[in-house]
C-alpha cells in the first residue's frame, strides 16, 4: 500500500540469455503485487507449479524418484531474502525472478548493506530493514540468525547442484542457481541436449 515498488516479476525465457526484438524469447511474465504478508506464499505457490521435475531410477529402492529441477528450500530462500532486504527507497525497479532454461537468477535493487559482501554473505548478518525483517520472523518466514544463505549453499549441494553464486554489480544483487541441466550441458553432445 505504501511503497509502489514493492512487486515481484517473474520471467520466464526460452533458452539461456535474453533476446530481444525478432528475437523476443520470453515464454511467460508474471506479476505479483500486494503486502510482503500475501506475495510470499503467492510466489511459492506459484513457482512450486512452475519448475520442472527430473526423475531417475533409484537402483537400490528399485523406483523411480522425483527431483526438483531447484531445491524449495534454496528459492525461497532466495526469495525471502530480496523481500527482506531489498532498497525500498531505490523506486523505478522491482524484484526479479528470471527462470532460464539452465538457471535461475533472484534479483534485487540496492547493494548489498553495510558489511556484507559476496565473500563473507555466508558469515555476516545485517538487515537493511529491520522492521520488515521483524515481521517476517514473527511470521516465521525468517530466523535473523544468519543462516538462510547457508541452507541455500547446503540445500544446493545436496542435490549435486552447482554452488549459488551471489553478485553485486550496479546496485542490483542477484543470486543465481543452475540446475542439473546446466551442469551436463557441457559434457552432453548438443543434439541431444536439444531433444
Amino acid at each position: 500500500m505504501w511503497i509502489p515498488s514493492s512487486r515481484v516479476r517473474y520471467v520466464r525465457y526460452r533458452g539461456s540469455e535474453e533476446s530481444s526484438g525478432a528475437g523476443y524469447n520470453v515464454v511467460k511474465d508474471k506479476m505479483f503485487e500486494g503486502n510482503i504478508l500475501t506475495i510470499i506464499p503467492e510466489i511459492r505457490s506459484f513457482l512450486k507449479d512452475t519448475f520442472d521435475d527430473y526423475y531417475y531410477l533409484d537402483f537400490a529402492k528399485g523406483i523411480f524418484e522425483k527431483v526438483p529441477e531447484y531445491p524449495e528450500s534454496a528459492w525461497l530462500e532466495g526469495v525471502v531474502n530480496a523481500i527482506t532486504h531489498r532498497s525500498y527507497n531505490i523506486q523505478g525497479n522491482k524484484i526479479y525472478i528470471k527462470h532460464f532454461d539452465y538457471r535461475l537468477e533472484i534479483s534485487n535493487s540496492g547493494p548489498l548493506p553495510a558489511q556484507v559482501n559476496v565473500d563473507n554473505i555466508r558469515k555476516t548478518r545485517f538487515s537493511r530493514n529491520p522492521r520488515i525483517a521483524r515481521v517476517l520472523y514473527d511470521m516465521k518466514y525468517v530466523r535473523e540468525l544468519n543462516e538462510g544463505v547457508n541452507r541455500i549453499y547446503a540445500s544446493m549441494e545436496a542435490l549435486n547442484l552447482s554452488e549459488p553464486v551471489y553478485t553485486d554489480i550496479d546496485c542490483i544483487v542477484t543470486l543465481t542457481l543452475e540446475n542439473k541441466v546446466a551442469k551436463n550441458r557441457l559434457s552432453i553432445n548438443k543434439e541431444v541436449m536439444n531433444r
